[in-house]
């Protein structure tokens, strides 16, 4: 997975170490060559769905494949021409988790901003954080702007995002500027480089 920093964040890069402005200016070719050894690991160590990865990877930042993941890859294709391997989940490996939990996590995810909005607005406004006064409100008050959403979802949205509201005084003094702000980042993508080049 890509860790974000908020320098580097943009980008999609790992920014662990001391990089110059200079390096900050491009995807950096240090975390894809490290990402791409590490799903090449991960792959010798029988995790099927890393050669996938690798594929993705490659294409986000146009990276060239590498001569392993070429080699795998055109394996699984003779193995799928003779029939040694049955399908591509064979081949790739099926994902570890199920599609409900896939798409929660998503759906999830792009609820964040507007839950932990509606939790700080309900705050403003002297709702106490329980789930008795505040997430009901929470629920009927998104539900009716049309998100799907249910009421585990906030609690595990506020169990993991909430902790700066408990900051949050339930009367906040109106001569005090307070505000909130959930910024998401692009993920990063490479453009623009020929297709063979030496």
């Amino acid at each position: 997975m890509l860790e974000h920093s908020l320098k580097g964040a943009w980008k999609g890069c790992e920014v662990d170490g001391e990089y110059s402005d200079e390096e900050l200016d491009y995807v950096g070719d240090v975390q894809i060559l490290g990402l791409l050894e590490a799903s090449r690991i991960a792959f010798e160590s029988g995790e099927k769905y890393e050669l996938m990865k690798c594929v993705y990877r490659c294409a986000r930042f146009q990276a060239v494949l590498p001569e392993w993941a070429a080699d795998a890859l055109l394996a699984l294709q003779e193995d799928l021409e003779s029939g040694r391997t049955a399908d591509y989940n064979e081949a790739f490996g099926k994902p570890k988790e199920k599609v409900s939990t896939r798409a929660a996590r998503a759906r999830k995810l792009n609820a964040k901003p507007r839950v932990m909005a509606e939790l700080w607005r309900l705050r403003c406004v002297g709702n106490s954080l329980n789930d008795a006064d505040m997430f009901p409100q929470a629920l009927e008050n998104l539900r009716s702007t049309g998100l799907n959403i249910n009421h585990r979802d906030i609690q595990e949205l506020y169990a993991e995002h909430g902790g700066f509201l408990k900051t949050m005084p339930r009367h906040p003094d109106p001569n005090m500027g307070r505000g909130f702000m959930d910024a998401t980042y692009p993920k990063a993508r490479r453009r623009g480089r020929n297709i063979l080049r030496d």
